[in-house]
């Protein structure tokens, strides 16, 4: 097998793509707490800067010019033909608002009910969330973004940990229900993270680079998003704020007025930090837009994973809307087991497993469709099916324990976890509704109803959220859900296990989840 390139080789095609063509005007930008940031910049105004000559000029020369003209320059003139000002903001004085600062407070309340258990023993979590931006656009083709991010919960411990023994220590914060709390990766309470700086202009308005930590989310499902290569962790796809980090990288973007995309990507931490040249990674994707569908297909290639390839597609058929994307590499980052054919009595259950590297193609493909129902003139009922194949799945539930009990103890510093929620089993299914009226709810409210299963190990939970807007600034969220099915399965995950001691004459790993029964909870957030 062909080794994967290079630093130099994605650095190399990162400059081939940057060759001018047609100038054409950048893509609107998304929201900046969107589904998908990507640091984009607004479509360019048509404007016409100084030429270089007088740009560079001195004050010296300047003076012997209007000297040579009779000293017939105006004011104007001679403004424009001194050096230009160390202050980047004084050059744009059309610019009304060169420096936009904002950001977000939102805060939540979750009450987790698990079986047999009193409601005055309930988990409860405030996980808090602060964001603050700048946003410095000096002229229409030069943009810089700086996003931090503190997070708090005032139920935990300053470690992070919950003060309690009910919940495994495997779930981040005492938590094994999806879509709860903030997942961020923590050793500490408070905890700040930088989620996004980057820095985008364009070349000859024709080719547009963003560089620096940002978000750039692939894929087309609603649920499953097995082509999201370059964000480091998993979407909670029941989460309707996604707290992902952006990860390092320059991006070069060309496109073309023609329905066509090109991307070429360098990647500076997509697998950890890249101190050399040769731990660099790269990136290519294209997208080409035709009648009314649109197909993309993108490359991944990082020194120390095996190559990643993925399409996707997206199209209106009659009154449906239907998508597909599909993953395809050879091995997996993730460490995987199996039945071990020749058990050892001496270490239990543990011994009941072994570990396994795949040789074959693996394969994830995740695709359904929706319809929009539309009656009332502006009420609407969105209607759909999603289904996730994944070929690295376990078809049992029993070794659940024996995945978490390796990420705990076993699984080396910076690889990804096993036991990953929502890409466990082999198969899953999922419905979903959404219905907004503003005759009935208001201008700005909704409902969402979903239901997810792991149809390998046969348990669901079914969700149902309300969010609205009231004031100008200030968005209102509640949601409840329940868990069903399968004990033991993942959405009714049951573990009470006893495991051998880590050191010799120390006391046994116990295991000890409660199966999940409901969970509530209400949110607010102040956007400005």
């Amino acid at each position: 097998m062909s080794e994967p390139p290079r630093g130099w080789a994605v650095l190399g095609l990162l400059l081939a793509l940057a060759v001018p063509a047609s100038a054409q005007q950048r893509p609107s930008e998304e929201e900046l707490f969107g589904p998908a940031p990507d640091g984009g910049t607004p479509a360019p105004r048509e404007t016409t800067p100084p030429s270089p000559e007088r740009a560079t000029e001195t004050p010296a020369s300047a003076l012997e010019r209007e000297t040579a003209k009779g000293q017939e320059s105006s004011r104007d003139e001679r403004e424009l033909s001194s050096k230009p000002s160390g202050d980047l903001f004084a050059r744009e004085p059309t610019r009304d608002n060169p420096l936009t600062i904002g950001g977000q407070i939102y805060l939540r309340s979750i009450v987790q009910q698990s079986e047999g258990q009193s409601l005055d023993k309930a988990r409860f979590l405030m996980p808090a969330l602060v964001d603050g931006y700048f946003d410095a656009r000096p002229s229409d083709r030069v943009r810089g973004m700086i996003l931090g991010r503190l997070t708090y919960d005032p139920t935990l411990d300053a470690s992070g940990n919950p003060n309690l023994n009910a919940r495994g220590p495997a779930f981040g914060s005492g938590s094994n229900t999806a879509g709860s709390g903030f997942t961020l990766p923590t050793t500490s309470n408070p905890a700040v993270f930088l989620d996004q700086l980057w820095v985008n202009f364009d070349i000859a308005r024709t080719v547009f680079i963003t560089a620096g930590k940002q978000h750039v989310k692939w894929g087309v499902s609603r649920f499953w998003n097995p082509t999201d290569f370059l964000t480091p962790q998993r979407r909670d796809p029941l989460a309707v704020f996604d707290p992902r980090l952006g990860a390092s990288m320059v991006k070069i973007h060309l496109p073309s007025e023609h329905g066509w995309n090109l991307y070429a990507i360098g990647l500076i931490d997509n697998a950890g930090p890249a101190s050399t040249l040769g731990q660099l990674g790269g990136a290519i994707r294209g997208e080409f837009a035709f009648g009314r569908s649109e197909i993309g297909a993108e490359g991944v290639f990082v020194p120390s994973r095996k190559p990643r390839f993925g399409i996707d597609a997206s199209s209106a058929v009659g009154p449906l809307d239907v998508y597909a994307e599909a993953a395809f590499s050879k091995g997996t980052g993730a460490q995987l087991f199996q039945n071990n054919p020749n058990p050892d009595p001496a270490q239990g259950y543990l011994g009941l497993f072994e570990p396994y590297t795949p040789t074959g193609l693996q394969v994830a493909v995740s695709g359904g469709f929706n319809s929009t129902i539309v009656f009332r003139e502006n009420d609407n009922l969105v209607l759909g099916f999603e289904y996730f194949y994944n070929s690295v799945g376990y078809n049992s539930d029993q070794i659940y324990p024996y995945l978490i009990y390796y990420d705990l103890y076993q699984r080396p510093s910076g690889a990804p976890p096993s036991f990953q929620p929502f890409y466990l089993g082999k198969h899953y299914g999922a419905v979903y509704a959404t219905f907004s009226s503003p005759t009935i709810l208001g201008e700005n409210a909704s409902f969402i109803f979903s239901t997810l299963s792991n149809l390998s190990d046969r348990s669901l939970i079914t969700r149902l959220d309300f969010l609205t807007r009231v004031l100008s600034y200030l968005y209102l969220e509640a949601y409840a859900d329940v868990h069903y099915g399968r004990h033991g399965g993942e959405f009714r995950l049951e573990i009470n296990q006893t495991l051998p001691p880590q050191q010799i004459g120390g006391p046994p790993t116990v295991i000890a989840i409660p199966a999940p029964l409901f969970d509530v909870g209400v949110g607010v957030r102040v956007k400005i």
